[in-house]
Parts: structure tokens; sequence; C-alpha cells
């Protein structure tokens, strides 16, 4: 089920795009990984990566990257079409293959020679290790994670500061359903998951349970 309503927001031609929502990584393998990310107006999307974040040298540029938007008012929605986000918003999505297993990378995300976000070294990913090989797994479980408000955010603060006094970070988010209140519009996921997790999305894979926990 696609939900048809948009929030309409007013979009100034003259100014540069602005990043909306992410980075964010997704689907991480052994030697893959995607990443994820929004923006207000049209970009020449780019993603900068490498195993030091004072060195990204390695590049996917606009050719390799998916892009998709939000349907135009009038415009016959088509399977890339972004169902329910604002108007003027562009997604991209960048997969990164042929990656060494069991590795820290470090990225940046750009609209050409303009970095967006990254390039720090908050701003990173790590591939599986080698499949059939034991290591210890830190996950952080959560279901009916919350509208936004102070409980959602002391849950999450409580998560983080358990982390950093680890010498474990965390390898995963397993969200097991209701991510969205009350209805899983994009806005919704916008500011009671994206903009709430974006510390950890940007360097660890959510992974969310098919249907209803």
């Amino acid at each position: 089920m696609f939900v048809q309503s948009r929030h309409v927001a007013a979009v100034d031609p003259a100014a540069p795009p602005a990043l909306t929502r992410g980075p964010y990584l997704q689907l991480s393998t052994p030697s893959s990984v995607s990443i994820v990310w929004r923006t207000v107006g049209e970009t020449q999307p780019v993603v900068r990566y490498g195993l030091d974040p004072a060195r990204l040298d390695q590049t996917l540029a606009d050719g390799s990257i998916l892009v998709r938007r939000a349907p135009k008012d009038g415009e016959v929605p088509n399977d890339l079409s972004l169902h329910s986000a604002p108007a003027g918003t562009v997604q991209y999505d960048a997969t990164l293959t042929g990656l060494e297993t069991g590795t820290t990378y470090y990225y940046a995300i750009g609209n050409g020679a303009t970095t967006l976000a990254g390039g720090d070294a908050d701003h990173f990913f790590r591939t599986h290790p080698e499949p059939g090989k034991a290591k210890p797994v830190r996950v952080w479980i959560v279901g009916d994670s919350g509208t936004g408000d102070d409980r959602q955010a002391a849950v999450y603060q409580a998560m983080r500061d358990y982390v950093t006094k680890q010498t474990h970070p965390l390898d995963l988010y397993l969200h097991v359903g209701d991510m969205a209140y009350p209805s899983g519009t994009d806005d919704e996921f916008q500011r009671t998951f994206f903009d709430i997790y974006q510390p950890t999305l940007r360097n660890t894979v959510c992974w969310a349970s098919m249907g209803n926990h």
C-alpha cells in the first residue's frame, strides 16, 4: 500500500540543494554496502570513500548512483517515485561493491566537488566478516520505538552511553516493527526515526523485520 498524501515545500531555485535525510547505510554484505541520502533539489551525486577519513581515494559518481524523485503535481508515480515525500525531494542510492571483507571504510557524500556530509571519523561503515568465521556481535534490538518524545530520546541516549563505555561498538540495529506512528508516512519516518537516530544510521545498518513484530 502506498500513501499518496504529500507535503508541498517551497523550493528556491536559486538556493543550493540542501541535505534533508541521511546519509544512512543499507544492505551491507562482506563486500558491499549501500549509502542513501536525500536532498531538496537536484545534485551531481558522488560518494568518496577510503580507509582513512583524511584520504578518501575511491569514488562512485553520478551515473552509477540510483536516483529517485518525488513526483511533481499532476505527474503519475512510477516504480522509482518517492511516495509521500515532500515536493522537490531527490533520493540517491549508492551501492559500493568490491570491498574488503571485515574492513572499516570512511566516506563522504557530495554534490560534485562540494561535500554535503562525511569525511570525518563519524561517517564510516564496516563490511561483514568472512562467512563462517565466528565473531562477537553487538546488536541493538528495538520495537515500537516511539513518537519522537523525550522517552524515545532517553532510550536512544542510554544505548549510546552504554556503547561508548564498551570496547565493542554497535554492529547492527534490528528494528522489529512499528517504526513510525501513527500511519508510517514519509514525514512521520523523518521526525520519529531518521531525525532521531541519524548519529547511528550514518555508520550502522538498521535491519527492519517484515510484518508486525
